[in-house]
């Protein structure tokens, strides 16, 4: 009967220990958690970046009377590209902007500030997969190994993943 009740007082010395040093070592996991995502969110605009930069030259070069892009594309595919990644890298700040607002508003709650640093986490995530899964698709779209048709249901899955993934710092930050 000694060795259970110790066995007992022993188990729930270590879970309060557990606990007090989860709660002391919190701020160090948030830091570094924040730092991560930091990283990630840079590369995914470094990424942007270079696919806004790539869309400038082929811009330029059509106006310049480039004889390769001309029979590529129109000025208007053109046009329309560089618009669209424009965009993007606006949206892309006003997403991390929303995770801002929610660091700032749920930094004294640490539950709902671990969940929305778990969310936009996700979502970076699925950001970072679709991106590189873009350039595998394409290269497997030019050599045939996959149909038009399978490159444009899995664009749609990478979508749906990141809007339900934002959806969920919407609801955050309600």
């Amino acid at each position: 009967m000694k060795i259970i009740l110790l066995i007992v007082i022993a188990g729930i010395v270590l879970y309060f220990l557990l606990k007090l040093c989860l709660y002391l070592l919190r701020p160090f996991f948030l830091s570094k958690a924040l730092r991560e995502i930091d990283q990630i969110y840079n590369n995914t605009l470094a990424y942007i970046d270079k696919d806004l930069n790539l869309a400038t030259e082929n811009y330029n070069n059509w106006h310049k009377g480039d004889a390769i892009t001309r029979c590529g594309s129109t000025e208007e595919e053109i046009t329309n590209r560089l618009n669209y990644i424009k965009k993007e890298k606006e949206h892309e700040k006003e997403v991390y902007k929303k995770f801002f607002r929610l660091n700032e508003r749920f930094s004294r709650n640490h539950d709902k500030l671990s969940e929305s640093i778990i969310a936009y986490r996700k979502y970076l995530g699925s950001k970072a997969r679709q991106q590189v899964n873009s350039d595998i698709f394409v290269n497997a779209l030019t050599c045939k190994a996959m149909t038009v048709d399978d490159f444009i249901s899995e664009g749609e899955k990478a979508k749906i993943t990141l809007e339900e993934n934002e959806k969920r710092l919407d609801d955050l930050l309600a």
